[in-house]
């Protein structure tokens, strides 16, 4: 059977949710160092900005890739679970942000528009993960399959298993 190995695992899960929210954030902070600095000190002002916004970003990228990973990999419901919490988030801080004047409006909804890419993302993964593994174990089974066969077969033993052996009864 395939082996896990807790350690790699996380290791993975963190550098892969890190690099995803250092991409984002040199993203966005390119893009807020053009609305808001002269042409010439942009390259400065976007690394700045996005040395700022990898503080934001990693946690909340961090728990929503976990949240969309576990939630396809578990069986249960995602739409049930885990959509109505993002969608009581998402709309907390649309009341929060634009119910008021803040000057924070761009940075939490760039952290909005993070969580969700970054929810679809895990989603996507997990989704993906599950069903690679599952054709993995069934693969091996039937190699175990085949080999119980061979053995039944090399000491004379008939070819189907015994009723006791399946739980089931003979027809």
């Amino acid at each position: 059977m395939q082996s896990y190995v807790p350690e790699y695992i996380t290791l993975n899960l963190l550098l892969s949710t890190l690099l995803l929210s250092a991409l984002a954030s040199l993203i966005a902070g390119a893009v807020f160092a053009i609305f808001e600095t002269r042409l010439a000190s942009v390259p400065r002002q976007a690394l700045w900005n996005a040395v700022r916004l990898l503080g934001f970003s990693f946690p909340i990228a961090l728990v929503a890739y976990i949240a969309g990973y576990l939630s396809t990999m578990g069986r249960s419901s995602t739409i049930g679970n885990v959509l109505p919490a993002v969608l009581a988030l998402v709309g907390g801080l649309n009341l929060y942000v634009f119910g008021s004047e803040h000057k924070y409006r761009v940075l939490i909804s760039y952290c909005v528009v993070l969580f969700a890419s970054m929810l679809l993302y895990g989603t996507q993964y997990g989704a993906y993960k599950r069903d690679t593994d599952q054709e993995f174990r069934l693969r091996e089974l039937i190699k175990v399959e085949a080999k119980l066969k061979l053995i039944r077969k090399n000491l004379d033993l008939p070819d189907d298993f015994p009723a006791w052996i399946l739980g089931t009864e003979p027809r």
